[in-house]
Parts: structure tokens; C-alpha cells; sequence
């Protein structure tokens, strides 16, 4: 694919062009993902570093030496293709008046960054990369693809290896004084009403490696109120403001994006620059009936069809139907409030919840879960490193406060034919 861009540079080259409405059909499987999303923020104008993308199609004559047999440290660009590349470099120093800094260049991939899949860590990212050394950076990440690393996360994801899509991306480099990584949910609890900050000082590449000590802030996205915070140091690496700005740009990406995101971040002085975006991988999403609004009480579920059954994935309609069946007639007329969504057991989306919040408030933390669960050691410690306070409503919902003045009959009713099976 050709990319005319509004810079005048074309043939596989894409650049950045803040005010951009829309991108090239097909733009996403040429350049990738990483580079799309920034592309695309960009001309949405978020603060994404200027840069231009190198498509999958300008490596095609490496990807046949390759195919040949030919050792990637051998691959050089040809005359063609270091021209482009040339111009590429003129054209983005023009934009940024005669720019004569570094460069960050990091590999792209249309298979990362999806719902489903992040090569975090898995491509290579060079930094501090001066004009006259791009060409060996652009070789270095596009290797990468075929390194052990992303082959073997390829392979878990059931990913074809052979041949990946690779592009990459290259962009001025932000000097950073504090970068890191955002989320605009809880990646531990699933809170949606919290985002989580990891920061440290000077590039952020160290801290998406895990290489240095963070500081992690947990946010409330709707006051703005800083929940908690964990610093590795006396001071914390970020101000008050800071944070502010992050929370500002994290909820933001997530509306854009219209599901729970991370983000990599970089403070140049004031500025915040936006670095890479991406949907959460490992976000849990709930069924519409069991999310709270902004600001409400939280609620705090265990999916029993996982704790109890060892189901990972949702039954059937049919299968859950039947299983609110098997509950209602267990539980009788006196336990008829204890099921459905404000009761203390139910269905939706296919699995079987327990609605720990409620179950809590009734009778305790040994009712938080379903019976087969109490006494288990791995469920027990779950639940004591829980803040259930939290969690727990002001009182229960009417049909539960009737269930608990027959609390003694129901466990009675329930319990023996329990007992005797």
C-alpha cells in the first residue's frame, strides 16, 4: 500500500498529521496497530509525539531475503528505500522546524495492541536514536518480530509465525523527566470507577520492562480523589497536577476508544505526551445489569460458575436458565429472595454470580460464597485480602431483609436434604 500523505511523502510511508480526520482504508494491517492508534489520536488531537510509520509493504524486499534463507543481521535498506527514508526525515524536520534531536523507533504489529492481544515487551523499542543511525534501529525492531520472545507469545495466542506483519514506527523522542503507564480500570479489582498510575522518573521504557522501582497511584476517575498511593521513594515522582493531567488524558482515550484502555506517558517539563494506547487485555467485562454507575456504591461479585463448576467460559442460555431453576427450588419459597440480582445468588451472561456485597451484609463472610466453596484454603485468602467495608451496602434490599428474619428455618430446610444427599 501507498500512503499520499499531506507532506507530500508517499510510497509506504506514512506520516502524522495533527487535524487528520480519517486514515487510508487498510491503513491498520500496513502500518499496525501501535502506529494506527497513535496516527489516529493524533489527527483527534491528543498530544502524540510527530512521527511518520514505515508500512509492512516497505520491507517486502526484506521479507523475501528472509524467506531465502538470509540471516536478518545481513538485511540493509537498497538505494530505493534509504531515499524514502531520507526524505521521511527531512519532511518530519521541516514540520518541526529543521528538528534536530533524537528519534524513538519502535516496532508495530497489525496483530498487537488488540482486545485479545499485547506484545508488550515481546517487539523492540530503540531509543535515543540520532538521524544517521536510523537504518540499523528500523533493522533491530523489525527483527524483533522474528525473535524468540514474540514467537513464543505468537504461538500462545495461536497466532500465525511464519511471516508477521511487521511495521514500524518512528517518532522524536521526549526527553522525559517522569513517564510510565496508565490504566482507566482497576487491572486487579475490575473497578471501573478507578484508574491505576505507574511512574517513574526518566524514560518509560524501563518501567513497561519492569526494570526500575515505580510509584503507583490509584485515582477516583470521578472526584479526581487520590485513593492510595505506593512510592519507592521519600518525595512521590509525580505532583498533584500531574496526576490531574494523567486521570484528564487516561479517561479521555478510554471515551475515544469506548472501553477500559492503558496507555504509555512521558512528562517533558509541563508538556504530557501520549506515547501508545491500547484497549486492557486482561479487563473482565461485566454484563450491562451488573454495572454500577460512576459514583455509586461498588458491588462486589465471585463467579461461582468458575468457583464452584471450574467453568471458565458461560453457559448456554438453555444451561442457565436451568441452573436459576435448580437455585430457585433449593432455596423454596423462604429463600425466594435470596435469588436474582438483588438477592444473594444469580445468573447473567451466562454464569452463576454470588453477590458477595449482599451475601456479606446477611450473614456474614462465611456467606460470601457458594457452599461448596467454604472452608477452601485459595477462597479464604481471596476474600481476607478484600476491604469488604467498601463493598458492603447500607442495608439490604427488602426481599433479603424478610429472608433473614427466616434465616434459621431456611438453613434448616436447605441444610438437612443437603446433609442427607
Amino acid at each position: 500500500m501507498k500512503f499520499d500523505g499531506p507532506d507530500g511523502i508517499s510510497a509506504c510511508i506514512l506520516p502524522f498529521s495533527a487535524g487528520r480526520e480519517s486514515l487510508p482504508p487498510g491503513t491498520r494491517e500496513a502500518i499496525g496497530g501501535k502506529a494506527f492508534e497513535l496516527a489516529r489520536l493524533r489527527g483527534a488531537g491528543f498530544p502524540v509525539p510527530d512521527g511518520f510509520a514505515l508500512s509492512w509493504e516497505f520491507f517486502g524486499p526484506w521479507r523475501a531475503r528472509i524467506e531465502a534463507g538470509e540471516d536478518l543481521s545481513s538485511l540493509r535498506l537498497d538505494a530505493e528505500r534509504k531515499e524514502l527514508l531520507s526524505e521521511a526525515v527531512q519532511e518530519f524536520g521541516l514540520r518541526n522546524g529543521q528538528h534536530g534531536g533524537l528519534f524513538a523507533v519502535r516496532s508495530s504489529s497489525s496483530d498487537e495492541d488488540g482486545q485479545g492481544a499485547s506484545f508488550a515487551g515481546g517487539y523492540e523499542t530503540v531509543l535515543g536514536v540520532h538521524a544517521r543511525d536510523l537504518e540499523e534501529a528500523v533493522r533491530a525492531c523489525f527483527a524483533s518480530a522474528y525473535g524468540p520472545r514474540a514467537r513464543a507469545y505468537r504461538r500462545r495466542q495461536g497466532l500465525a509465525s511464519a511471516h508477521p506483519r511487521i511495521a514500524v514506527l518512528v517518532q522524536g523522542l521526549v526527553d522525559a523527566d517522569q513517564a510510565g503507564v496508565a490504566f482507566s480500570i482497576d487491572p486487579v479489582s475490575n473497578c471501573y470507577d478507578e484508574a491505576v498510575v505507574s511512574a517513574a522518573r526518566g524514560l518509560g521504557e524501563k518501567v513497561v520492562q519492569g526494570m526500575v522501582e515505580t510509584d503507583v497511584f490509584t485515582l477516583d476517575k470521578v472526584s479526581g480523589r487520590l485513593v492510595s498511593q505506593k512510592t519507592s521513594g521519600s518525595n512521590p515522582c509525580l505532583s498533584q497536577g500531574q496526576l490531574k493531567a494523567l486521570l484528564d488524558l487516561v479517561k479521555a482515550v478510554e471515551a475515544d476508544f469506548g472501553r477500559p484502555v492503558d496507555i504509555e506517558w512521558a512528562f517533558q517539563g509541563d508538556a504530557l505526551f501520549l506515547l501508545q494506547a491500547r484497549p486492557v487485555t486482561a479487563w473482565l467485562p461485566l454484563p450491562p445489569e451488573m454495572l454500577t454507575k460512576p459514583g455509586e456504591p461498588r458491588k462486589l461479585y465471585a463467579n461461582a460458575t468458575l468457583i464452584e463448576q471450574g467453568v471458565e467460559g458461560s453457559l448456554s442460555a438453555l444451561g442457565a436458565d436451568f441452573l436459576t431453576l435448580v437455585l430457585k427450588s433449593m432455596a423454596g419459597s423462604l429463600g425466594e429472595g435470596g435469588v436474582g440480582l438483588d438477592g444473594t445468588t444469580f445468573t447473567a451472561g451466562g454464569r452463576y454470580y454470588t453477590h458477595v456485597s449482599n451475601a456479606v451484609r446477611l450473614g456474614g463472610r462465611k456467606m460470601a460464597f457458594a457452599p461448596g466453596s467454604m472452608g477452601d484454603e485459595t477462597v479464604s485468602a481471596i476474600l481476607d485480602s478484600i476491604d469488604l467495608e467498601q463493598y458492603l451496602p447500607r442495608e439490604l434490599p427488602s426481599a433479603l431483609k424478610k429472608m433473614k428474619r427466616k434465616m434459621p428455618l431456611l438453613l434448616l430446610t436447605i441444610g438437612m436434604p443437603t446433609l442427607r444427599a
